[in-house]
């Protein structure tokens, strides 16, 4: 039987959705208002790119191309996440794709130019 490790009973994630402030609002102000441990909060919250082709879900089920493992892409992206990088690039294609901007004519431009 699989071991299990109990739930905390303190949240570890927060949601915060703050709305938008028209022009010319004193964001000092805003500051001001803000509970310190909203804008405490907003500062932890980690953002991560993920690049990758097909994933395997009931989007794409009905696509004869290379699919990737839902499970496997976002194991890359909470590991990209706890480890604090920007961006992953989930597969051989995305990675092939992101070396090929700097080329004279990227990847993006004409797909001939990628091996995968």
């Amino acid at each position: 039987m699989a071991q299990t490790t109990p739930m905390s009973t303190t949240p570890t994630t927060k949601i915060l959705a703050i709305g938008t402030f028209p022009p010319g609002t004193d964001m000092q102000l805003v500051q001001r208002i803000l509970p310190t441990e909203i804008r405490e909060t907003a500062r932890k919250i980690g953002v991560v790119g993920v690049h990758v082709g097909f994933v395997d879900t009931d989007l794409t089920k009905d696509f004869d191309v290379p699919k990737f493992s839902p499970v496997d892409v976002v194991r890359q992206a909470y590991d990209a996440l706890e480890a604090g990088e920007s961006e992953v690039l989930a597969d051989a294609g995305s990675r092939e794709l992101k070396q090929s901007l700097s080329a004279a004519v990227p990847g993006y431009i004409d797909p001939t130019v990628l091996q995968a």
